[in-house]
């Protein structure tokens, strides 16, 4: 039986944490995301139990340039062509 990832993490017992990795902050209102209707909406692709993890878990919105200069010896794709 073949596990989808996000099953596997929604059930199991490590802590989670979600958050959104943007380009530009200036470019999105996150005010939206204290609503879980607006998760609900934006995520309309997942399932209820993801939608709830994701509201339940999400703890802001960080930058690709915050992510890099957090962790300079990751060598992270500039798109997702480079990965496949």
């Amino acid at each position: 039986m073949q596990t989808n990832s996000t099953t596997f993490l929604i059930d199991s017992d490590k802590k989670l944490y979600s958050f959104f990795i943007v380009e530009d902050k200036s470019l999105y209102n996150f005010e939206n995301y204290s609503d879980i209707e607006y998760f609900k909406k934006n995520l309309s692709h997942r399932n209820k139990k993801t939608v709830q993890m994701i509201y339940d878990t999400y703890c802001g919105v960080t930058t690709w340039a915050d992510v890099q200069t957090l962790f300079p010896a990751i060598d992270f794709p500039d798109t997702i062509e480079e990965v496949f």
